[in-house]
């Protein structure tokens, strides 16, 4: 369970290379949308996915009411650019 959660843009909590080693992923399993878990090692600072599903559960709860909205918009620009724009 979430009890805060925070819209950050994914520079923020992963590097370029951590970001295309992601979308490689998805390339790998065919994921053209949905969306991942990903864990880092507080240790080591790896990151894992541990977790794929194509049927995203969408904005998690612990959201203020209007970040939940901007998270849906923001859902809606990235699937607008993956079939209209460049892929990821």
């Amino acid at each position: 369970m979430n009890l805060i959660s925070f819209i950050v843009p994914v520079s923020h909590v992963l590097t370029s290379e951590e970001a295309f080693l992601c979308r490689e992923f998805f390339r790998q399993i065919g994921l053209d949308y949905g969306e991942i878990d990903v864990l880092r090692d507080g240790i080591g600072g790896k990151i894992y996915i541990v977790d794929a599903n194509n049927t995203p559960a969408g904005p998690t709860k612990s959201l203020p009411k209007d970040q939940r909205r901007r998270a849906i918009a923001l859902y809606g620009e990235g699937v607008s650019k993956g079939f209209f724009g460049s892929h990821y």
